[in-house]
């Protein structure tokens, strides 16, 4: 009871101090306010080459996390600290193609910061996962990534960036009031049309 009460208040503070109040997200989706993207580990597990599916099959648009700064890793590290639970999940970051020639699943520019960086597997076909743990904590860890084998069997951390919503307002009209042309007979009240001293003929 004592551990689930801790878990709920965690749950509740981690929305009101770690993510924006204007949440766009899906239910159960973290919403980090600097990035604009939601974030979410799956409970299927699965090989880094599965981890694209999975995240598709989760959300439209949703694929593996590309996580572009310290500060965006480290968000979605503290955010998945509920209760006794942390992350430990597959990155879109991997080296499949060239040795040391990192790339994101969606293209983006990488970025990364491994824990033991002389620990990397000595191959092309290595893969970035995402974890956490109290050790890691204790050594200010936190955040950090760490290439692995891809295909061990791990969950996967997915996000998707929602198209912001335009609200949109009829625009307000101003009725501008339109000239009064009065239309006077050109042989009438000729003295409006001439200067002193002259005669209107008017048209012939």
């Amino acid at each position: 009871m004592f551990f689930q009460t801790t878990a709920i208040l965690l749950l509740i503070y981690s929305q009101f101090t770690l993510s924006d109040n204007s949440n766009p997200c899906d239910s159960t989706w973290i919403y980090y306010n600097k990035t604009g993207c939601c974030y979410k580990t799956s409970t299927e597990i699965g090989t880094w080459f599965d981890g694209s599916g999975i995240c598709a099959r989760m959300h439209t648009g949703s694929h593996l996390a590309s996580l572009r700064s310290a500060d965006e890793s480290t968000f979605v590290t503290k955010s998945h600290r509920i209760g006794l639970d942390r992350i430990h999940a597959w990155t879109g970051l991997s080296q499949t193609q060239k040795t040391n020639n990192w790339t994101f699943t969606d293209g983006s520019k990488p970025w990364s910061s491994f824990i033991f960086p002389y620990l990397l597997p000595h191959n092309h076909s290595s893969c970035v996962e995402l974890r956490d743990d109290w050790l890691l904590e204790l050594f200010n860890h936190t955040g950090k990534t760490q290439p692995t084998f891809c295909y061990l069997l791990q969950k996967s951390l997915c996000k998707y960036c929602p198209i912001p919503k335009i609200n949109q307002t009829t625009p307000t009209t101003t009725k501008t009031p339109a000239l009064r042309i009065e239309k006077t007979h050109p042989r009438s009240n000729q003295s409006k049309f001439c200067e002193d001293k002259f005669q209107f003929i008017g048209p012939t």
